[in-house]
């Protein structure tokens, strides 16, 4: 009776009702087999398989289902919400279709019925894309590589097990006299032992169930569900549900940078550089891990901000109740080059792993189970346990996804635009009333002239350093004009921008600086230095600040024979000097150091402060000459000379013999007619 029978399920229909509770229950199913009947036509892409009648000695359990394995046997029933991986998958782009198609492993579980208290077997195909036979108890025609045991068709669909007599292990009664020895009557559906022999039966009816996806689908949209109806009139149905795990790598692995992959990239000493790494995964209900692979260069110090966390949301978990919508993974990792490893450059892979159905995803989800392994189950081409939950795919395969050049960023003076000031230095009065100013000198520019006694023109200069704030110093040494009564602003920071805009943490910086020359500077070239530093660099400017010659600036109750006096001339020598055309020819210069020549010269006895005050020709050498024979031919003797310029009174060992060179300045003051 029970040994070599082959029984076929009832297709009994379901009631409208209850497969519309199925459908709130479950989710919506966009294809289920046998339409509202319990015998299912063919959908997208999962294959089954169906098997026989067992018939187990022993008391066993009341539930239509079973999930004791059969002696022997080595099968089980999934527990209700198992999780079967599928692997080997290959998914390829079809712009017809809203999903990828799919060429994944199959995989291969049995279902047992209790045939003592169940009547018949009935499934339901969720989600699109699952090869699972042309009719419930028929097999596909497409073959699905199944596990090549023997024992079954390499085919989807559901395959009856037949022929085998199988004892319950866990019975409290057996037959005692042939542990096998159980008849099934189909009529009644009662097992008993045979005759002689003493205990009680417990008869199975199995299946093997073999699918196969063809379209992707999220875990919690690829199902397949088994009602089984009970003997006993009016009784509820009961269901199980089994799920199956996509094991799709990350597809894209890549450094990003304003919206866009990056390959390359350079670091700045002393500054932190973070370099958001993003990863795209098609399925969206797991996450994706992303780190620095075991096998590739680390950035030296390198630390990541954080878990990788899904972009869409925000956050660092995906599951059934929350997904990552476009399944784009993010994870920033933060680096900050030291002194010592510049110049150096990194190549930097990465690793994106997915994490599979691990058990954060299915806290809380009661349709899923945890379950560890399942006997009799297969995944792929390789018989034997299947386990659930917790698989991950491998990663994508090894690629440079940046690399990082260590360099040097130096603050960097800025020059302003010709006929607009770079900005309008905030705060507090400025040097000689200055707001704005032109921006930078150019490094070793040479100054406008500065005049003995009279402000020079202020000027100042700008730096700036990318996410840093520089501080701007004067350099000092013996013969800087530091010495001499140079002044200088404190160094101003204020924000790029006013904070606006890209860059919220970049600042100018600036430092300006004034001079009134002495008595004792005229003729010579100071040479002024700035140092704009951060924390691991620094820039060096450095001008030229040239005094001019023969020129003295009054000031308060000067008068023209004081001034004549001080240089050793007369009065009528210094006021023959300054005659209109000499103003004129060089009013450029004037304005250019912001100075005003004396051209009201009618009344030789009155003068005001702060005027540039001519004392006299400056002679150019044309060759090389004795200074005591220029002093003789202007009929000013060598300490009148050299009191005129004090420069040349440094000379080495100078007197008469000196001999200055072509091109050498020198004022001279010549003797006059002062007679009446």
């Amino acid at each position: 009776m029970c040994e070599g029978t082959r029984q076929r399920v009832p297709c009994t229909s379901v009631p409208e009702a209850d497969v519309l509770r199925e459908e709130a229950r479950m989710g919506s199913f966009s294809r289920r087999r046998g339409g509202r009947a319990a015998c299912p036509a063919r959908a997208g892409g999962l294959v089954l398989l169906v098997l026989g009648v067992f018939c187990a000695t022993g008391v066993g359990g009341q539930g239509l289902f079973s999930d004791k394995t059969a002696a022997g046997s080595q099968l089980s029933t999934p527990p209700h919400g198992y999780v079967f991986p599928v692997t080997g998958c290959k998914l390829t782009a079809d712009e017809s279709l809203p999903r990828p198609l799919a060429d994944c492993d199959t995989v291969s579980f049995h279902v047992l019925l209790n045939h003592s208290v169940a009547s018949g077997l009935e499934f339901f195909i969720g989600g699109e894309g699952l090869r699972a036979g042309e009719a419930f108890d028929q097999l596909d025609a497409a073959p699905c590589t199944e596990p090549l045991d023997g024992a079954y068709d390499q085919k989807c669909g559901a395959e009856e097990r037949t022929g085998e007599n199988r004892v319950d292990p866990d019975s409290d009664a057996t037959c005692v006299t042939v542990s096998d020895s159980c008849d099934y009557a189909a009529g009644d559906g009662k097992c008993s032992c045979r005759a002689g022999t003493v205990g009680k039966c417990t008869c199975f009816r199995a299946w093997r169930f073999t699918v196969q996806p063809t379209l992707f689908a999220n875990v919690g949209d690829l199902s397949v569900c088994f009602n089984a109806s009970s003997r006993t009139p009016g009784a509820p149905q009961e269901q199980r549900c089994v799920y199956f795990d996509m094991l799709v790598p990350p597809h894209k692995l890549y450094a990003t940078g304003g919206g866009q992959a990056v390959y390359a990239t350079e670091a700045t000493v002393g500054q932190e550089m973070r370099i958001p790494v993003q990863s795209v995964d098609v399925n969206e209900q797991e996450k994706l891990s992303i780190s620095v692979r075991p096998t590739s260069v680390e950035l030296p110090n390198q630390r990541w901000d954080g878990d990788s966390y899904c972009v869409a949301t925000g956050s660092p978990l995906a599951g059934f109740a929350g997904t990552c919508p476009g399944g784009v993974w993010e994870r920033v990792l933060v680096y900050t080059p030291r002194v010592s490893e510049m110049g150096m450059e990194y190549k930097v892979f990465f690793d994106s792993v997915d994490d599979g159905l691990g058990a954060v995803t299915v806290v809380g989800q009661s349709r899923f189970s945890q379950a560890d392994v399942l006997p009799g189950a297969a995944c792929g081409t390789a018989g034997g346990q299947c386990s659930a939950a917790g698989l991950k795919a491998e990663g994508i395969e090894p690629k440079p996804a940046i690399t990082v050049s260590v360099a040097q960023k130096r603050p960097q003076f800025v020059q302003g635009v010709e006929g607009r000031a770079l900005y309008g230095v905030p705060g507090g009065p400025i040097l000689g009333g200055l707001v704005s100013f032109q921006g930078s000198p150019q490094d070793g520019e040479r100054m406008p002239a500065a005049y003995v006694n009279c402000e020079m023109a202020p000027f100042g200069v700008y730096a700036f350093k990318e996410h840093s704030k520089v501080n701007i110093s004067l350099e000092v040494s013996d013969a800087s004009p530091q010495r001499f009564g140079l002044v200088s602003t404190p160094s101003v920071l204020w924000n790029h921008n006013d904070g606006q805009g890209t860059d919220p943490d970049s600042y100018y910086s600036f430092l300006g600086v004034t001079w009134r020359p002495p008595l004792g500077s005229e003729g010579r070239d100071y040479e002024v230095c700035f140092l704009a530093k951060d924390e691991v660099s620094s820039s060096r400017l450095c001008v030229t600040l040239p005094v001019a010659r023969c020129v003295y600036c009054t000031r308060e109750a000067d008068t023209l024979k004081e001034v004549a006096e001080r240089f050793g001339t007369h009065w009528l020598q210094v006021w023959s000097a300054n005659d209109a055309e000499y103003a004129l020819d060089r009013q450029e210069w004037f304005d250019a150091s912001r100075v005003t020549p004396w051209t009201a010269t009618q009344d030789p006895h009155k003068i005001d402060p702060g005027l540039a005050v001519r004392l006299g020709p400056v002679l150019v050498a044309r060759h090389e000459q004795r200074l005591g024979d220029i002093a003789e031919r202007y009929g000013m003797g060598m300490d009148g000379l050299l009191l005129v310029n004090p420069d040349l009174g440094e000379l080495p060992g100078v007197g008469p013999g000196t001999v200055v060179g072509a091109g050498q300045e020198v004022c001279v003051l010549p003797h006059i007619c002062s007679g009446s």
